[in-house]
């Protein structure tokens, strides 16, 4: 059995960068979507956006 390109309905990514209004508003004005990171952690490294581990927000 064939299946055409055109009945098949495009998937939509729900992985990646979701371009919100606030990075669409930031990138008009000229400026980074995201600013970037100038934190440091106690090794010396970039810290990361968010803590590891399980999401503390409740579904």
């Amino acid at each position: 059995m064939e299946v055409d390109a055109e009945t098949v309905p495009k998937r939509i990514s729900t992985h990646g960068p979701r371009n919100t209004r606030r990075e669409a508003w930031r990138v008009s004005k000229g400026l980074e979507a995201r600013p970037g990171l100038k934190g440091m952690n106690r090794q010396g490294g970039l810290s990361a956006r968010r803590k590891a581990g399980r999401s503390k927000r409740r579904r």
